[in-house]
């Protein structure tokens, strides 16, 4: 029976052996790769962190020209609207003025008087009103 012992033993010392020497073997096979591995885990990681600025610096750029953009847009409608009025102010003094010149022009000069001396006249004085004088 010490024979059978001594098998039994030297079966699990050999087991032992085989499984530790397997283990050695995977670890020097797979180590470096973990480590590669590990290594391009660790670029991609920066890889996208970087993405990750890129994209916030974008973003915030968008936002930057959507902000300018609304303040143009308000700012073109401020202008458009001060042109509109602008120009209802400009056709009322015009009609004013139109309808000046027409009551010159249908006025009738003195019995005697020369007709485009009378209206240059009418217009000139209509002139010194206008400007205050």
């Amino acid at each position: 029976m010490p024979d059978a012992k001594a098998q039994v033993l030297a079966a699990i010392l050999f087991l032992l052996i085989g499984i530790v020497g397997g283990c050695k073997a995977t670890s020097m096979l797979l180590l470096p790769r973990i480590a590669a591995l590990k290594t391009q885990l660790q670029a991609e990681s920066e890889r996208a962190k970087g993405m990750e600025r890129s994209f916030q610096a974008l973003s915030d750029a968008a936002s930057e020209q959507d902000k300018a953009l609304q303040d143009l847009q308000a700012l073109q409608a401020l202008r458009e609207q001060q042109a509109k009025s602008a120009i209802a102010a400009a056709h009322a003094g015009a009609a004013k003025k139109q309808a000046a010149a027409a009551q010159i022009m249908l006025s009738k000069p003195a019995p005697g008087e020369d007709e485009c001396a009378a209206a240059s006249n009418a217009f000139d004085a209509e002139l010194r009103l206008e400007r205050g004088g």
